[in-house]
């Protein structure tokens, strides 16, 4: 399948899973090539599309209870500048010794050198970028996390969402905690 994609292109791979299985091509992005290759393997290998696996896992209902508090700022401006303020601490930590330690040892550690926090001061240690140019990469690549973190729970039917700059953020978790473990 990599051979084909590289022969044909992403796009032809996911034309071809829309193809076969245009459930599951619905929820992934054309470039995600990673999930399109996977689902089409699923097939080849199963004979089964990656949607009907995905539905046959779920249970007929859930397992357990669960209360999924969403914790987040009415003003986008007020979480950003809350990362920005969360990430010059990470430096002041010592975040730049732990990246370079990773940078050093990237190829031990390879999935630790993806990580946010890590990669972006690799720049730096190659000598192509400053520290600072570094240091704003990182809060742009966590603000944008943050973001795609928003948007997953948003799609989490029992999300309780609670403002951190509201008045009483921990009287309402408290209360809806209580609450929940009262039933």
């Amino acid at each position: 399948l990599r051979q084909e994609a590289e022969a044909n292109g992403p796009a032809a791979m996911y034309a071809k899973l829309r193809e076969l299985d245009p459930d599951y091509a619905a929820k992934v992005h054309p470039n995600n090539q990673v999930r399109v290759l996977r689902a089409l393997e699923a097939i080849a290998v199963t004979g089964k599309k990656m949607s009907d696996q995905q539905q046959d896992a779920l249970p007929a209902e859930a397992p357990y209870r669960a209360l999924c508090l969403c914790l987040t700022c009415r003003d986008r401006n007020v979480l950003y500048r809350r990362i920005d303020l969360r990430v010059s601490r990470m430096v002041d930590a010592g975040i730049l010794q732990e990246a370079e330690w990773v940078w050093r040892n990237r190829d031990t550690f390879r999935t630790a050198a993806q990580a946010i926090g890590y990669k972006e001061y690799f720049p730096y240690f190659e000598g192509t970028q400053t520290q600072a140019e570094c240091t704003e990469k990182l809060k742009q690549a966590t603000r944008n996390y943050a973001k795609r973190q928003l948007t997953w729970f948003r799609n989490q039917n029992d999300a309780v969402w609670l403002y951190v700059d509201e008045d009483d953020v921990l009287a309402k978790a408290t209360a809806l905690v209580r609450d929940f473990l009262g039933k």
